[in-house]
């Protein structure tokens, strides 16, 4: 299983420097670098979080696409992506699934997964480049005060020989 310590780096920086901590529920963060399309992190779930750029597609309607959205898991020390949507006509490619609990990745495409992470990383150096880490502005930002549950413990990945293999 292949991680994303570029990516990693990159939105905990973004995150640090403009308040947003990951540990709130819908954490969130828009940001705007002059000439590019708007960057969004967003947590979508206790150990999940969503990195995007979005377009407007129809001015009219107001309606936004992403391209890409990846889906990252955040559960283990070193982040793990799942999942990537392109627009048309590319679609959505499903890399890794978590288990029931969400706790931990249960099977994985392992070349699609790898693809996937080396996407993300350089997309990290990308963003760096554009200068979503120095001159970016912030659109909108959402965090909220902590949960009174426990936030969900890291863990360590499995060993792939312990993961069920998609083919």
């Amino acid at each position: 299983m292949k991680t994303c310590p570029v990516m990693q780096r990159l939105v905990t920086r973004l995150l640090d420097q403009h308040g947003v901590d990951l540990a709130y529920p819908e954490a969130y963060l828009k940001l705007k670098v002059s000439g590019f399309m708007p960057l969004v992190v967003e947590r979508i779930g206790p150990a999940r979080l969503s990195i995007a750029h979005y377009y407007l597609h129809d001015e009219w309607s107001g309606e936004l696409v992403a391209d890409p959205d990846v889906e990252i898991f955040t559960g283990y020390d070193q982040w793990v992506p799942l999942a990537i949507q392109h627009p048309p006509p590319f679609g959505y490619l499903v890399a890794a699934e978590l288990s029931a609990d969400g706790r931990q990745v249960e099977r994985l495409n392992r070349r699609a997964q790898a693809d996937l992470a080396t996407f993300v990383n350089q997309w990290a150096r990308n963003l760096k480049a554009q200068g979503f880490l120095d001159r970016a502005t912030v659109v909108a930002r959402k965090t909220w005060p902590p949960l009174t549950t426990a936030p969900v413990p890291r863990q360590t990945p499995e060993s792939p020989a312990q993961l069920s293999l998609w083919q």
